[in-house]
Protein backbone atom coordinates (compact mmCIF):
# COMPACT_ATOMS: atom_id res chain seq x y z
CA UNK A 1 0.00 0.00 0.00
CA UNK A 2 2.84 2.39 0.84
CA UNK A 3 4.32 2.04 -2.65
CA UNK A 4 1.09 2.98 -4.43
CA UNK A 5 0.72 6.47 -5.79
CA UNK A 6 -1.91 8.52 -3.98
CA UNK A 7 -3.97 10.56 -6.44
CA UNK A 8 -6.52 13.16 -5.38
CA UNK A 9 -9.02 14.17 -8.08
CA UNK A 10 -10.99 17.42 -7.90
CA UNK A 11 -13.85 16.46 -10.23
CA UNK A 12 -17.63 16.85 -10.10
CA UNK A 13 -18.34 14.29 -12.84
CA UNK A 14 -18.06 10.66 -11.71
CA UNK A 15 -17.82 9.44 -15.31
CA UNK A 16 -14.75 11.60 -15.97
CA UNK A 17 -13.14 10.34 -12.77
CA UNK A 18 -13.80 6.71 -13.70
CA UNK A 19 -12.49 7.19 -17.24
CA UNK A 20 -9.29 8.70 -15.84
CA UNK A 21 -8.89 5.78 -13.43
CA UNK A 22 -9.39 3.33 -16.28
CA UNK A 23 -6.76 5.05 -18.44
CA UNK A 24 -4.26 5.11 -15.62
CA UNK A 25 -4.71 1.44 -14.74
CA UNK A 26 -4.45 0.52 -18.40
CA UNK A 27 -1.05 2.24 -18.50
CA UNK A 28 0.19 0.06 -15.63
CA UNK A 29 0.22 2.79 -13.01
CA UNK A 30 -0.23 1.43 -9.45
CA UNK A 31 -2.30 3.90 -7.42
CA UNK A 32 -5.15 4.64 -5.11
CA UNK A 33 -7.48 7.55 -5.87
CA UNK A 34 -10.00 9.76 -4.10
CA UNK A 35 -12.44 12.28 -5.57
CA UNK A 36 -13.75 15.56 -4.08
CA UNK A 37 -16.05 18.28 -5.40
CA UNK A 38 -15.68 21.12 -2.90
CA UNK A 39 -12.98 23.02 -1.00
CA UNK A 40 -13.80 21.62 2.46
CA UNK A 41 -13.44 18.00 1.37
CA UNK A 42 -10.36 18.95 -0.64
CA UNK A 43 -8.59 20.54 2.33
CA UNK A 44 -9.57 17.64 4.59
CA UNK A 45 -8.13 15.00 2.23
CA UNK A 46 -4.95 17.02 1.68
CA UNK A 47 -4.23 16.59 5.39
CA UNK A 48 -5.35 12.98 5.82
CA UNK A 49 -4.32 11.53 2.49
CA UNK A 50 -1.25 13.67 1.73
CA UNK A 51 -1.54 12.90 -1.99
CA UNK A 52 1.38 12.50 -4.38
CA UNK A 53 -0.46 14.30 -7.19
CA UNK A 54 -3.56 16.52 -7.37
CA UNK A 55 -5.54 16.27 -10.63
CA UNK A 56 -8.18 18.97 -10.89
CA UNK A 57 -10.83 20.01 -13.37
CA UNK A 58 -10.79 23.72 -14.07
CA UNK A 59 -14.55 24.31 -14.01
CA UNK A 60 -16.66 22.92 -11.13
CA UNK A 61 -20.11 24.06 -9.88
CA UNK A 62 -18.94 24.65 -6.26
CA UNK A 63 -15.22 25.01 -6.85
CA UNK A 64 -12.60 25.71 -9.53
CA UNK A 65 -9.08 24.63 -10.45
CA UNK A 66 -7.35 27.94 -9.63
CA UNK A 67 -8.64 27.94 -6.04
CA UNK A 68 -7.67 24.26 -5.67
CA UNK A 69 -4.22 25.10 -7.00
CA UNK A 70 -3.70 27.87 -4.44
CA UNK A 71 -4.89 25.62 -1.59
CA UNK A 72 -2.61 22.74 -2.69
CA UNK A 73 0.46 24.96 -3.04
CA UNK A 74 -0.18 26.56 0.35
CA UNK A 75 -0.29 23.05 1.83
CA UNK A 76 2.90 21.88 0.04
CA UNK A 77 4.50 24.07 -2.61
CA UNK A 78 6.25 21.04 -4.12
CA UNK A 79 2.99 19.08 -4.54
CA UNK A 80 2.44 18.21 -8.24
CA UNK A 81 -0.74 19.73 -9.67
CA UNK A 82 -2.27 18.81 -13.05
CA UNK A 83 -5.20 20.61 -14.67
CA UNK A 84 -7.51 18.06 -16.36
CA UNK A 85 -10.38 19.71 -18.16
CA UNK A 86 -12.67 19.41 -21.16
CA UNK A 87 -11.79 22.71 -22.74
CA UNK A 88 -9.10 25.22 -21.79
CA UNK A 89 -8.06 28.19 -23.84
CA UNK A 90 -4.42 29.16 -24.17
CA UNK A 91 -4.63 32.24 -21.91
CA UNK A 92 -6.11 30.26 -18.99
CA UNK A 93 -3.54 27.49 -19.50
CA UNK A 94 -0.70 30.03 -19.30
CA UNK A 95 -2.25 31.59 -16.19
CA UNK A 96 -2.47 28.16 -14.52
CA UNK A 97 1.15 27.32 -15.30
CA UNK A 98 2.29 30.70 -14.00
CA UNK A 99 0.34 30.14 -10.79
CA UNK A 100 2.16 26.88 -10.15
CA UNK A 101 0.40 24.15 -12.07
CA UNK A 102 2.85 21.54 -13.30
CA UNK A 103 0.93 20.48 -16.39
CA UNK A 104 -2.48 20.48 -18.03
CA UNK A 105 -4.21 17.69 -20.00
CA UNK A 106 -7.37 17.91 -22.05
CA UNK A 107 -9.96 15.20 -21.33
CA UNK A 108 -10.13 14.39 -25.01
CA UNK A 109 -6.41 13.47 -24.76
CA UNK A 110 -6.77 11.43 -21.58
CA UNK A 111 -4.16 8.93 -22.76
CA UNK A 112 -1.53 11.59 -22.01
CA UNK A 113 -2.43 11.66 -18.31
CA UNK A 114 -0.23 8.68 -17.20
CA UNK A 115 2.83 10.24 -18.84
CA UNK A 116 2.02 13.62 -17.29
CA UNK A 117 1.71 12.05 -13.81
CA UNK A 118 5.07 10.29 -14.14
CA UNK A 119 6.73 13.51 -15.32
CA UNK A 120 5.36 15.72 -12.54
CA UNK A 121 6.44 13.09 -9.97
CA UNK A 122 9.97 13.33 -11.40
CA UNK A 123 9.76 17.12 -11.24
CA UNK A 124 8.58 16.95 -7.63
CA UNK A 125 11.42 14.60 -6.62
CA UNK A 126 13.96 16.81 -8.40
CA UNK A 127 12.54 19.89 -6.69
CA UNK A 128 12.62 18.24 -3.27
CA UNK A 129 16.20 17.09 -3.84
CA UNK A 130 17.11 20.62 -4.83
CA UNK A 131 15.42 21.98 -1.72
CA UNK A 132 17.29 19.49 0.45
CA UNK A 133 20.56 20.49 -1.19
CA UNK A 134 19.76 24.17 -0.66
CA UNK A 135 18.89 23.54 2.99
CA UNK A 136 22.10 21.52 3.45
CA UNK A 137 24.08 24.29 1.75
CA UNK A 138 22.47 26.93 3.94
CA UNK A 139 23.18 24.84 7.03
CA UNK A 140 26.78 24.36 5.90
CA UNK A 141 27.09 28.09 5.32
CA UNK A 142 25.55 28.77 8.73
CA UNK A 143 28.01 26.39 10.40
CA UNK A 144 30.92 27.91 8.50
CA UNK A 145 29.86 31.42 9.42
CA UNK A 146 29.50 30.35 13.03
CA UNK A 147 32.93 28.68 13.07
CA UNK A 148 34.48 31.61 11.21
CA UNK A 149 32.88 34.43 13.18
CA UNK A 150 33.07 32.92 16.68
CA UNK A 151 36.54 31.40 16.41
CA UNK A 152 39.10 32.71 18.89
CA UNK A 153 41.78 32.52 16.18
CA UNK A 154 42.12 35.51 13.87
CA UNK A 155 40.72 34.52 10.46
CA UNK A 156 40.55 36.39 7.17
CA UNK A 157 39.49 35.78 3.57
CA UNK A 158 41.97 37.39 1.17
CA UNK A 159 41.81 38.03 -2.57
CA UNK A 160 45.06 36.59 -4.01
CA UNK A 161 45.01 38.97 -6.96
CA UNK A 162 45.57 42.14 -4.94
CA UNK A 163 45.76 41.04 -1.29
CA UNK A 164 42.50 42.79 -0.33
CA UNK A 165 40.79 41.48 2.80
CA UNK A 166 37.21 40.67 1.78
CA UNK A 167 36.12 39.09 5.08
CA UNK A 168 37.40 38.78 8.64
CA UNK A 169 36.12 37.61 11.99
CA UNK A 170 35.83 39.48 15.27
CA UNK A 171 39.06 37.92 16.57
CA UNK A 172 40.93 39.36 13.58
CA UNK A 173 39.58 42.80 14.37
CA UNK A 174 40.66 42.42 18.00
CA UNK A 175 44.09 41.11 16.93
CA UNK A 176 44.83 44.11 14.68
CA UNK A 177 42.87 46.58 16.88
CA UNK A 178 40.69 47.59 13.92
CA UNK A 179 36.93 47.64 13.57
CA UNK A 180 35.78 45.03 11.06
CA UNK A 181 34.72 47.81 8.71
CA UNK A 182 38.21 49.35 8.79
CA UNK A 183 39.94 45.97 8.51
CA UNK A 184 37.90 45.06 5.43
CA UNK A 185 39.12 48.24 3.75
CA UNK A 186 42.73 47.06 4.09
CA UNK A 187 44.98 44.88 1.99
CA UNK A 188 47.25 42.24 3.47
CA UNK A 189 50.17 44.42 2.37
CA UNK A 190 48.81 47.30 4.50
CA UNK A 191 49.13 45.30 7.73
CA UNK A 192 52.52 43.76 6.83
CA UNK A 193 55.73 45.28 8.19
CA UNK A 194 57.49 47.20 5.40
CA UNK A 195 60.83 45.84 6.60
CA UNK A 196 59.69 42.38 5.47
CA UNK A 197 57.38 43.00 2.48
CA UNK A 198 54.91 40.35 1.41
CA UNK A 199 56.09 38.62 -1.79
CA UNK A 200 53.34 38.47 -4.44
CA UNK A 201 54.19 34.86 -5.26
CA UNK A 202 53.22 33.77 -1.74
CA UNK A 203 49.57 34.66 -2.39
CA UNK A 204 49.62 32.89 -5.75
CA UNK A 205 51.12 29.75 -4.18
CA UNK A 206 48.60 29.88 -1.32
CA UNK A 207 45.70 30.23 -3.77
CA UNK A 208 46.91 27.16 -5.68
CA UNK A 209 47.27 25.14 -2.49
CA UNK A 210 51.05 24.83 -2.89
CA UNK A 211 51.80 27.05 0.11
CA UNK A 212 50.27 25.81 3.36
CA UNK A 213 51.75 28.36 5.74
CA UNK A 214 54.30 31.14 5.97
CA UNK A 215 55.82 33.53 8.50
CA UNK A 216 55.54 37.30 8.48
CA UNK A 217 55.45 40.42 10.65
CA UNK A 218 52.12 42.25 10.94
CA UNK A 219 51.39 45.71 12.29
CA UNK A 220 48.39 46.57 14.44
CA UNK A 221 46.52 49.87 14.29
CA UNK A 222 48.57 51.09 17.27
CA UNK A 223 51.83 50.36 15.42
CA UNK A 224 52.72 47.27 17.43
CA UNK A 225 54.67 44.75 15.32
CA UNK A 226 53.77 41.11 15.87
CA UNK A 227 55.48 37.97 14.61
CA UNK A 228 52.83 35.85 12.94
CA UNK A 229 52.54 32.37 11.49
CA UNK A 230 49.83 32.21 8.83
CA UNK A 231 48.13 28.97 7.83
CA UNK A 232 46.33 29.23 4.51
CA UNK A 233 44.10 27.18 2.24
CA UNK A 234 42.27 27.98 -1.01
CA UNK A 235 38.47 28.39 -0.86
CA UNK A 236 36.13 28.89 -3.79
CA UNK A 237 32.87 30.84 -3.78
CA UNK A 238 31.13 33.22 -6.16
CA UNK A 239 33.00 31.31 -8.87
CA UNK A 240 36.34 32.64 -7.68
CA UNK A 241 39.26 31.33 -5.61
CA UNK A 242 40.24 33.13 -2.41
CA UNK A 243 42.61 32.37 0.46
CA UNK A 244 41.36 31.44 3.92
CA UNK A 245 43.99 32.57 6.43
CA UNK A 246 44.37 31.69 10.10
CA UNK A 247 46.77 34.06 11.84
CA UNK A 248 48.68 32.93 14.94
CA UNK A 249 50.64 35.34 17.10
CA UNK A 250 54.08 33.79 17.66
CA UNK A 251 55.79 36.87 19.10
CA UNK A 252 56.21 35.37 22.57
CA UNK A 253 57.31 32.05 21.09
CA UNK A 254 59.98 33.75 18.98
CA UNK A 255 61.19 35.73 21.97
CA UNK A 256 61.45 32.51 23.99
CA UNK A 257 63.35 30.83 21.16
CA UNK A 258 65.71 33.81 20.87
CA UNK A 259 66.31 33.77 24.62
CA UNK A 260 66.93 30.03 24.51
CA UNK A 261 69.39 30.46 21.64
CA UNK A 262 71.21 33.20 23.53
CA UNK A 263 71.33 31.00 26.60
CA UNK A 264 72.58 28.06 24.54
CA UNK A 265 75.22 30.26 22.94
CA UNK A 266 76.36 31.45 26.36
CA UNK A 267 76.44 27.88 27.64
CA UNK A 268 78.39 26.74 24.61
CA UNK A 269 80.91 29.50 25.20
CA UNK A 270 81.09 28.46 28.82
CA UNK A 271 81.72 24.82 27.88
CA UNK A 272 84.28 25.96 25.32
CA UNK A 273 86.02 27.99 28.00
CA UNK A 274 86.02 24.96 30.30
CA UNK A 275 87.73 22.91 27.57
CA UNK A 276 90.26 25.70 27.10
CA UNK A 277 91.02 25.98 30.82
CA UNK A 278 91.19 22.21 31.21
CA UNK A 279 93.73 22.06 28.39
CA UNK A 280 95.73 24.87 30.04
CA UNK A 281 95.61 23.15 33.41
CA UNK A 282 96.84 19.92 31.85
CA UNK A 283 99.66 21.87 30.22
CA UNK A 284 100.56 23.29 33.63
CA UNK A 285 100.68 19.74 35.04
CA UNK A 286 102.94 18.66 32.15
CA UNK A 287 105.23 21.63 32.88
CA UNK A 288 105.37 20.71 36.57
CA UNK A 289 106.35 17.15 35.60
CA UNK A 290 109.10 18.59 33.39
CA UNK A 291 110.43 20.88 36.10
CA UNK A 292 110.30 18.11 38.68
CA UNK A 293 112.19 15.74 36.38
CA UNK A 294 115.09 18.21 36.29
CA UNK A 295 115.87 17.31 39.91
CA UNK A 296 116.20 13.55 39.27
CA UNK A 297 118.90 11.54 37.56
CA UNK A 298 117.34 8.11 37.94
CA UNK A 299 116.51 6.98 34.38
CA UNK A 300 113.62 4.82 35.49
CA UNK A 301 112.03 7.73 37.33
CA UNK A 302 112.60 10.04 34.36
CA UNK A 303 110.94 7.47 32.10
CA UNK A 304 107.91 7.39 34.38
CA UNK A 305 107.69 11.20 34.24
CA UNK A 306 107.91 11.12 30.45
CA UNK A 307 105.19 8.47 30.15
CA UNK A 308 102.91 10.45 32.44
CA UNK A 309 103.51 13.57 30.34
CA UNK A 310 102.58 11.65 27.17
CA UNK A 311 99.34 10.42 28.68
CA UNK A 312 98.36 13.88 29.86
CA UNK A 313 99.21 15.35 26.43
CA UNK A 314 96.89 12.80 24.81
CA UNK A 315 94.05 14.01 27.04
CA UNK A 316 94.99 17.66 26.56
CA UNK A 317 94.80 17.28 22.78
CA UNK A 318 91.15 16.16 23.01
CA UNK A 319 90.19 19.33 24.89
CA UNK A 320 92.16 21.47 22.46
CA UNK A 321 90.36 19.98 19.46
CA UNK A 322 86.94 20.33 21.09
CA UNK A 323 87.71 23.95 21.94
CA UNK A 324 88.45 24.67 18.27
CA UNK A 325 85.62 22.59 16.78
CA UNK A 326 82.00 23.55 16.07
CA UNK A 327 80.74 20.65 18.14
CA UNK A 328 81.27 20.64 21.87
CA UNK A 329 80.82 16.92 22.35
CA UNK A 330 82.15 15.25 19.20
CA UNK A 331 85.42 15.27 17.33
CA UNK A 332 86.83 13.55 14.27
CA UNK A 333 88.63 10.48 15.59
CA UNK A 334 90.73 10.15 12.43
CA UNK A 335 92.06 13.71 12.80
CA UNK A 336 92.67 13.21 16.51
CA UNK A 337 94.69 10.02 15.93
CA UNK A 338 96.72 11.73 13.19
CA UNK A 339 97.57 14.76 15.39
CA UNK A 340 98.25 12.55 18.40
CA UNK A 341 100.77 10.34 16.57
CA UNK A 342 102.44 13.43 15.07
CA UNK A 343 102.80 14.94 18.57
CA UNK A 344 104.20 11.68 19.99
CA UNK A 345 106.80 11.43 17.22
CA UNK A 346 107.73 15.07 17.69
CA UNK A 347 108.01 14.64 21.46
CA UNK A 348 110.43 11.74 21.06
CA UNK A 349 112.34 13.41 18.23
CA UNK A 350 111.41 10.68 15.72
CA UNK A 351 111.29 11.87 12.11
CA UNK A 352 109.79 10.21 9.05
CA UNK A 353 113.19 8.87 8.04
CA UNK A 354 113.20 6.66 11.11
CA UNK A 355 109.49 5.88 11.43
CA UNK A 356 107.04 6.51 8.61
CA UNK A 357 103.33 6.25 9.36
CA UNK A 358 100.81 5.03 6.79
CA UNK A 359 97.25 5.97 7.58
CA UNK A 360 94.14 4.26 6.23
CA UNK A 361 91.33 5.88 8.15
CA UNK A 362 87.69 6.61 7.50
CA UNK A 363 85.99 9.76 8.68
CA UNK A 364 84.63 8.77 12.09
CA UNK A 365 83.17 11.22 14.60
CA UNK A 366 82.99 10.14 18.23
CA UNK A 367 81.98 11.62 21.56
CA UNK A 368 84.59 12.89 23.99
CA UNK A 369 83.74 9.87 26.17
CA UNK A 370 85.14 7.65 23.38
CA UNK A 371 87.94 9.97 22.20
CA UNK A 372 89.72 10.26 25.57
CA UNK A 373 90.17 6.52 26.25
CA UNK A 374 91.00 5.95 22.56
CA UNK A 375 93.73 8.57 22.79
CA UNK A 376 95.27 6.92 25.84
CA UNK A 377 95.28 3.53 24.11
CA UNK A 378 96.86 4.89 20.90
CA UNK A 379 99.41 6.80 22.97
CA UNK A 380 100.55 3.65 24.79
CA UNK A 381 100.77 1.57 21.62
CA UNK A 382 102.69 4.16 19.56
CA UNK A 383 105.05 5.04 22.40
CA UNK A 384 105.72 1.31 22.81
CA UNK A 385 106.60 1.10 19.10
CA UNK A 386 108.96 4.08 19.32
CA UNK A 387 110.67 2.90 22.50
CA UNK A 388 110.97 -0.81 21.80
CA UNK A 389 110.04 -1.63 18.23
CA UNK A 390 113.03 -0.15 16.44
CA UNK A 391 115.90 -0.41 18.85
CA UNK A 392 117.84 -2.45 16.30
CA UNK A 393 116.41 -0.95 13.12
CA UNK A 394 117.37 2.18 11.26
CA UNK A 395 113.93 2.57 9.65
CA UNK A 396 110.45 1.35 10.45
CA UNK A 397 106.87 1.53 9.24
CA UNK A 398 103.71 2.00 11.30
CA UNK A 399 100.31 1.20 9.76
CA UNK A 400 97.26 2.73 11.39
CA UNK A 401 93.73 1.93 10.18
CA UNK A 402 90.37 3.16 11.37
CA UNK A 403 87.07 1.67 10.18
CA UNK A 404 83.44 1.80 11.25
CA UNK A 405 80.97 -0.83 10.11
CA UNK A 406 77.20 -0.61 9.61
CA UNK A 407 76.59 -1.87 13.14
CA UNK A 408 78.40 1.19 14.55
CA UNK A 409 81.39 -0.88 15.67
CA UNK A 410 84.73 0.89 15.43
CA UNK A 411 87.88 -1.05 14.55
CA UNK A 412 91.38 0.37 15.05
CA UNK A 413 94.49 -1.47 13.89
CA UNK A 414 98.02 -0.42 14.89
CA UNK A 415 100.68 -2.52 13.15
CA UNK A 416 104.45 -2.24 12.86
CA UNK A 417 107.28 -4.21 11.26
CA UNK A 418 109.51 -3.87 14.31
CA UNK A 419 111.36 -6.15 16.67
CA UNK A 420 108.32 -7.79 18.19
CA UNK A 421 108.12 -10.41 15.44
CA UNK A 422 107.59 -13.87 16.89
CA UNK A 423 107.25 -12.70 20.49
CA UNK A 424 104.71 -14.46 22.69
CA UNK A 425 102.74 -12.11 24.95
CA UNK A 426 99.88 -13.18 27.15
CA UNK A 427 97.53 -10.21 27.41
CA UNK A 428 95.87 -11.73 30.47
CA UNK A 429 99.09 -11.54 32.47
CA UNK A 430 100.84 -8.38 31.23
CA UNK A 431 103.24 -6.86 33.71
CA UNK A 432 103.94 -3.41 32.23
CA UNK A 433 101.82 -0.45 33.23
CA UNK A 434 101.33 0.66 29.63
CA UNK A 435 99.85 -2.60 28.40
CA UNK A 436 97.77 -2.91 31.57
CA UNK A 437 96.33 0.53 30.83
CA UNK A 438 95.57 -0.49 27.24
CA UNK A 439 93.84 -3.73 28.21
CA UNK A 440 91.79 -2.21 31.03
CA UNK A 441 90.66 0.79 29.00
CA UNK A 442 89.59 -1.32 26.00
CA UNK A 443 87.76 -3.97 28.01
CA UNK A 444 86.23 -1.95 30.83
CA UNK A 445 85.86 1.61 29.57
CA UNK A 446 85.24 1.01 25.86
CA UNK A 447 83.48 -2.34 26.40
CA UNK A 448 85.52 -3.73 23.51
CA UNK A 449 88.08 -6.39 22.66
CA UNK A 450 91.80 -6.30 21.96
CA UNK A 451 94.00 -8.84 20.22
CA UNK A 452 97.70 -9.08 19.34
CA UNK A 453 99.34 -10.79 16.37
CA UNK A 454 103.18 -10.96 16.36
CA UNK A 455 103.65 -12.87 13.10
CA UNK A 456 105.29 -9.91 11.32
CA UNK A 457 105.82 -7.51 14.20
CA UNK A 458 103.20 -6.14 16.59
CA UNK A 459 99.68 -5.95 15.18
CA UNK A 460 97.12 -4.66 17.64
CA UNK A 461 93.44 -4.95 16.70
CA UNK A 462 90.97 -3.08 18.87
CA UNK A 463 87.19 -3.14 18.38
CA UNK A 464 84.50 -1.41 20.41
CA UNK A 465 80.94 -0.09 19.95
CA UNK A 466 80.28 3.57 19.16
CA UNK A 467 76.96 3.74 20.98
CA UNK A 468 78.17 3.47 24.57
CA UNK A 469 77.33 7.07 25.49
CA UNK A 470 74.73 9.70 24.65
CA UNK A 471 75.49 13.19 23.43
CA UNK A 472 75.02 15.68 26.22
CA UNK A 473 76.00 19.03 24.71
Amino acid sequence: MENKLKLLFVEDMVESFEMAEYELRKSGLDFIAERVENSNDFESLLKTMNPDVVISDYYLPQFNGMIALKIAKSFDESMPFIILTGNLNEEIAVECMKSGANDYVLKEHLSKLPFSIREVIKQRDALRDKKKAEVALMESERRYRSIFERNFAAMMIVNPENGSIIDANISAGDFYVYSLKDLLSKRLQDITDEAIPLPVEILNLAASGSKKHFYSKHITKSGLIKDVEIFCSPVTFWGKTYIHMIVHDITQRNRAIAALRNSLKANRELVREIFHRTKNNLQVIISIFGLQAMYFEDERLLTVFKEMEDRIKAMSLVHEMLYKSQSLSKLALDEYITDLIFNIKSGYGVGDEKLSVIFDMERVEVLIDIALPCGLVINELVVNVIKHGYSSKAEGILWVTLKKDKDSEIKITVEDNGAGKGMIIDLNSVETLGLSIVKNIVEYQLKGTISLDTANGFKWVITFPDNLYEERV
